[in-house]
């Protein structure tokens, strides 16, 4: 019964740390998947703080955390150097199953502080939306 009781610990503690670990040594990887998809879907550059990024497995778990701070999106093309959108901290949380085999995002939440959002219109064809 010891025994089988040291080996659940054993797999617990190894399963947590690496919850914990994860976020830290893929940090960089992570970041430039964020820009580069943003960029993909958008005509925009999008900005944050290395420092202020965070990865979480444990917060809402099963779900991932994603928390980006001093967030921004600056324009390109009719917009260019216009900032579109200024985030003190943006948060999103994805359902983890979904983000590992569908290769979707699957964002379940997304809260935002200290939020400013500039709309620009110039006529029906051009607009930041």
């Amino acid at each position: 019964m010891k025994k089988i009781l040291k080996i659940f610990l054993g797999t617990f503690v190894l399963f947590f740390l690496t919850l914990l670990l994860i976020p830290v040594f893929f940090k960089d990887r992570i970041k430039a998947m964020i820009i580069s998809e943003f960029e993909n879907a958008t005509e925009a550059t999008v900005y944050f703080d290395l420092d202020q990024f965070g990865l979480s497995l444990i917060k809402n778990f099963p779900n991932a955390t994603v928390s980006l701070g001093d967030f921004g999106i600056v324009g390109k093309g009719i917009f260019e150097g216009d900032t579109l959108a200024h985030v003190g901290k943006l948060e999103a949380t994805a359902n983890l199953k979904k983000l590992l085999y569908d290769q979707e995002m699957g964002v379940k939440n997304i809260d935002l502080k200290d939020a400013r959002i500039i709309l620009l219109v110039f006529d029906e064809d051009h607009a930041n939306l």
